[in-house]
């Protein structure tokens, strides 16, 4: 029997032309098997390969195409904005990710979540030290800003209710980092968010994701989502620094210690203040 949920699946794109003809096919065949109501959009980011052309093979494939790169995230925000479904799921046109988990994520979504990750896992994932480390980095960041544990806040492969991105899409990232600033801000903004583990497959043509520029830029939204949803975790560590650095500065210098102490006292003033300006702006929306 096939799944009633009406679906949407977003397919962005760029210069992905070694295993995309496969990776739709796959598509294709899967979704007709396993839904009665079902769209793909693909959104070309600008691609100088032949993935337009690959694209165009299939007339069961809406393409959208965009004039020059502009990245991973704007490309999914043009697919949301097409997407006449709530039922939205994102996957990525490398191979990466498996196809047939899409139906055990709508399933779980279906219990009323919205938003469900498949968590990546197996040696395909985990193949570096450094990205395994960064990877844990932002993970423990993840939690600390949401108070959720999220074992994958960047994977690819997720199912979003249109109707809870509807009014927050807009301050998602337009990058690689699409994927954690929608996971932490629908999580902020009291959304039902949980993850599902799949396998990671090896990944067909070359990798457009620039490590350390990446993972700078996500490191630079998760601490705008601080500032902008609780900056009190923000101020607070960097009050406590400085308080120590001065407690211990009083038994060598007094004047240093005295001075220390009290600029500690204006993180923790600045970090009271945006809190209450921040609750006050939330109350007059």
């Amino acid at each position: 029997m096939k799944n009633p949920t009406p679906i949407t699946i977003l397919l962005p794109v760029y210069n992905e032309a070694s295993g995309l003809e496969e990776v739709l096919k796959k598509l294709i065949n899967f979704v007709r098997d396993q839904f009665l109501t079902y769209e793909i959009i693909m959104v070309d980011d600008g691609s100088i390969d032949e993935s337009v052309l690959i694209a165009k093979k299939f007339p069961e494939v809406k393409l959208i195409q965009n004039p020059k790169n502009r990245g991973y995230g704007y490309a999914l925000k043009k697919g949301f904005y097409a997407a006449t479904n709530d039922c939205v799921i994102t996957i990525d046109a490398d191979g990466t990710y498996p196809i047939e988990k899409i139906s055990d994520l709508i399933n779980e979504f279906n219990n009323g979540f919205d938003l469900v990750i498949g968590a990546r896992t197996g040696i395909n994932y985990n193949k570096t030290i450094f990205r395994t480390i960064l990877r844990k980095i932002f993970r423990t960041l993840v939690f600390y800003i949401t108070g959720e544990k999220i074992s994958d806040p960047n994977s690819g492969l997720r199912v979003f209710r249109k109707s809870s991105l509807s009014s927050h899409i807009d301050s998602f990232c337009n990058g690689y980092s699409f994927s954690t600033t929608s996971t932490v801000i629908l999580i902020l903004n009291g959304y039902h968010v949980t993850t599902l583990p799949i396998d990671y497959y090896f990944r067909m043509g070359k990798s457009k994701v620039k490590l350390c520029r990446d993972a700078l830029r996500t490191l630079q939204i998760l601490i705008s989502c601080f500032l902008n949803y609780n900056p009190i975790k923000v101020f607070l560590p960097l009050f406590f620094l400085w308080f120590v650095l001065g407690a211990l500065s009083l038994f060598l210098n007094t004047l240093i210690g005295v001075l220390l102490i009290s600029f500690s006292f204006l993180f923790l003033g600045f970090g009271f203040l945006a809190d209450i300006l921040i609750n006050l702006s939330k109350n007059h929306k």
